[in-house]
């Protein structure tokens, strides 16, 4: 079988699949039925011949030698001969040939679309019509009552399964441009996502492990010759040996966690760590990273700030939920630490819940639920709205057919209209209930379900209570759209549920009344009724060989999207993790590498003034970097800041960064640098340099702060070092200050 490559493909595989089902088992049965009660036909040999024709053209149509509607056609000669057999013979209500005409509409509309179904339909239901009248010698009321219903009949259900299936369809193709709208998204705005996700994750590993290691040397927090200092030195020195060649580590386990938490100088007990270590190493490798340094943050916490040595780390299996607990200081307000990780816990796909109590300690408690599954029940998504075309189009057929059997008979008395508005109350009633519970819930509830099966039960009570008079085979004339209403009740019920203990009460209860019926009858009556309830069992049967077919198909349609998707997804964030490699950023990273390894050789130099110096130095052009996320500068921009660092480190000079977003362009940038490096050049060995960049987008605003005695000899030539488009340009040397002000045309307009 050939796997669809969308839900419409899938939707109409299965009805394809349905139709060919119901055109050859439904003849099948309706060979054997009317075999089995054979009426004095004139030449039964054409019944046998035209059944045998349909036979082979049925096997052709299934193999693909011959086109679908040439089944159609030949199913519909064995209805016609039939009919006009039938009335030749006498019969006086040739209700089979109603029925012959009733299921080839129905195949009709799972075959067809909605005017070609109709068109068929209506066009076998006359040909057959207008045989049964021919063949009669002299047609009576009976005769023409069966005439008339017949197309009323089978136009009627080819309209309701064909608008059904319609909205299938329609659901499909929504669901497939929903999923061609995802994989055809923008490839900018992908990549600029990915590039600010990747960015982000560079950024806080940069923060949680390389910066505040540097910090703690510079500040002289390290000074212990412990074993515990060479080996986070060691780690934080192969961390960013790792940022520098793949911009992040590739699998990270729970065990870094448990080593984090030794280096930070936290005990960590474990509850179910096997069982956490499977699920996340099931888990794609970008969601892992994030899940461990979520966890990794949340020890580095309990060792700076909450003074406990020790803490549990459990994993419950049940609520996917992992949690670190410690006894210590507490919080009286968690939200800033919630906050901090907010954006490591959106970008992990997960939920994160902080209860903490001043002096009690604190529990962080991240939840990993399983990333939603793409795959969708097109069939489920339809089926309210296939079941209100059905129920409203058969309920109208219902009506119609009353009135034409009522009006052939001539009789309008109260005991042969009241049966017929009770049963029509009743399905109406039972149907309603349905539709409206269709689609709140993927199965009906409890209320719906008896209430359905009530008014199956008060359906039969009325028909059994029903005039008999003209009765064959225990068939009432008024009532004769009874079966097709508790039909019409059953597919309904496939529709919107589809369990088979939903259905098969249904049935069974159908079935039990039909023997009933059957009680006292001619033994002749058995093939045919059992044939018509047959035909309706085929009906329901079709339903829910759609439905089966139609979840499982548009399942693995969905599958098949939700895969491309994934694929393409995990595509940006490679190429958004290889463009981090253009930027600039591993040259600076080597410097931090060379003094984390320097002291994780020998520990004892975390003690020199030098080593502590150069140590701050990095800390702040490390600081001043992860600052500048994607969303605030171009890898282009990152490149120009990278040289301003450099130009500092050679001078001696910290540097702190601040930009808003929006508003550093590549041209802006170049602008801001070329500022930076002369007020570094202007600097001696020591001196702090702060450098903020603010909006508005269309006049931006640059403000150093320096030592004055830098940006006074910085003052002396400001007139040559004056940036083309400036407004405004000010140097204060007493206060340190440089401010700047553009209202450049073409930075206004995106440079």
């Amino acid at each position: 079988m050939t796997t669809p490559r969308g839900h419409a493909a899938g939707v109409h595989r299965a009805l394809t699949t349905a139709g060919f089902f119901f055109a050859g088992i439904t003849p099948a049965v309706q060979f054997a039925a009317f075999h089995s009660s054979t009426p004095p036909y004139p030449n039964p040999a054409l019944i046998w011949v035209a059944f045998a024709i349909h036979g082979a053209v049925w096997l052709a149509a299934v193999c693909g030698r011959l086109p679908a509607a040439t089944m159609l056609a030949s199913w519909s000669v064995v209805g016609i001969s039939i009919g006009a057999q039938m009335a030749a013979a006498g019969v006086a209500e040739p209700v089979a040939t109603r029925n012959i005409a009733l299921t080839i509409a129905a195949a009709t509309a799972m075959l067809l679309p909605l005017r070609q179904a109709l068109a068929a339909s209506a066009a076998v239901s006359l040909t057959t019509a207008t045989a049964v009248l021919v063949a009669a010698q002299s047609p009576t009321s009976a005769l023409w009552s069966i005439a008339v219903q017949t197309p009323i009949y089978s136009v009627s259900v080819a309209a309701a399964l064909a608008l059904a299936f319609r909205e299938l369809r329609r659901v499909a193709e929504q669901a497939d441009d929903q999923a061609r709208a995802q994989l055809e998204a923008d490839r900018t705005v992908q990549r600029k996502e990915r590039a600010l996700e990747a960015a982000r994750r560079r950024a806080r590993t940069i923060h949680d492990t390389i910066v505040n290691t540097l910090g703690a040397i510079a500040t002289g927090r390290i000074v212990s010759s412990d074993p515990l200092v060479a080996r986070r030195c060691a780690e934080d020195a192969r961390m960013a040996d790792l940022l520098r060649r793949s911009a992040a580590p590739q699998c990270p386990s729970v065990d870094d966690v448990i080593t984090h938490a030794a280096a930070v100088g936290v005990r960590l007990q474990t509850a179910d760590l096997a069982t956490l270590s499977r699920r996340l190493g099931a888990e794609q490798s970008w969601r892992r990273r994030e899940v461990i340094s979520i966890l990794r943050e949340a020890v580095t916490n309990i060792g700076k700030h909450a003074g406990a040595t020790q803490a549990r780390l459990s994993y419950d299996a049940q609520s996917s939920t992992v949690t670190v607990r410690d006894d210590g200081a507490g919080m009286a307000d968690p939200a800033p630490l919630t906050e901090a990780m907010a954006d490591r816990v959106r970008d992990a796909r997960a939920q994160v819940q902080i209860r903490s109590e001043a002096g009690h300690g604190t529990t962080v408690a991240l939840q990993i639920p399983p990333l939603d599954d793409t795959a969708t029940g097109v069939f489920e998504a339809a089926s309210a709205r296939m079941a209100t075309a059905v129920a409203a189009v058969m309920l109208t057929e219902f009506l119609v057919i009353a009135v034409v059997i009522t009006a052939f008979s001539g009789d309008w008395s109260s005991a042969a209209v009241l049966p017929q508005v009770l049963m029509w109350s009743v399905t109406a009633a039972v149907l309603a209930i349905l539709v409206r519970s269709a689609g709140r819930e993927r199965t009906l509830p409890v209320h719906a379900v008896i209430a359905a099966y009530l008014g199956l039960l008060g359906m039969v009570v009325v028909y059994h209570l029903a005039d008999a008079t003209g009765s064959v085979c225990g068939l009432k004339p008024t009532l004769a759209w009874g079966g097709d209403a508790v039909a019409t009740v059953g597919a309904i019920l496939v529709l919107v549920d589809g369990r088979f203990r939903v259905v098969g009460p249904a049935v069974g209860m159908t079935a039990a009344a039909i023997v009933a019926m059957l009680i006292g009858t001619e033994s002749d009556c058995l093939g045919s009724t059992l044939g018509l309830f047959a035909t309706d069992l085929l009906v329901i049967g079709a339903f829910y060989l759609l439905r089966r077919q139609t979840l499982r198909l548009s399942t693995v349609a969905a599958e098949h999207h939700g895969d491309q998707i994934r694929r393409r997804e995990e595509q940006e964030r490679i190429a958004a993790e290889d463009a981090l490699h253009d930027d600039g950023f591993a040259a600076t990273l080597e410097f931090s590498k060379d003094i984390l390894q320097a002291v994780a050789d020998r520990p004892e130099r975390a003690r020199h003034s030098q080593t502590r110096a150069e140590a701050g130095l990095e800390e702040s052009y490390l600081r001043a970097l992860i600052g500048l996320t994607a969303d605030i500068a171009t890898a282009t921009a990152l490149q120009h800041f990278v040289g301003a660092i450099d130009a500092a480190r050679s001078a001696g000079v910290r540097i702190s960064v601040h930009a808003a977003p929006g508003v550093l362009n590549d041209e802006y940038a170049g602008i801001v640098v070329s500022t930076l490096r002369q007020i570094i050049a202007k600097c001696e060995a020591g001196d702090d340099v702060s450098l903020g960049v603010f909006g508005p987008e269309s006049a931006p605003s640059l403000i150093i702060v320096a030592p004055p005695p830098a940006v006074e000899r910085y003052a002396d030539a400001t007139a040559a070092a004056m940036p083309p488009g400036t407004a405004q340009f000010t140097v204060t040397p007493g206060l340190g200050l440089i401010e700047m002000r553009w209202f450049d045309v073409a930075h206004r307009s995106g440079g």
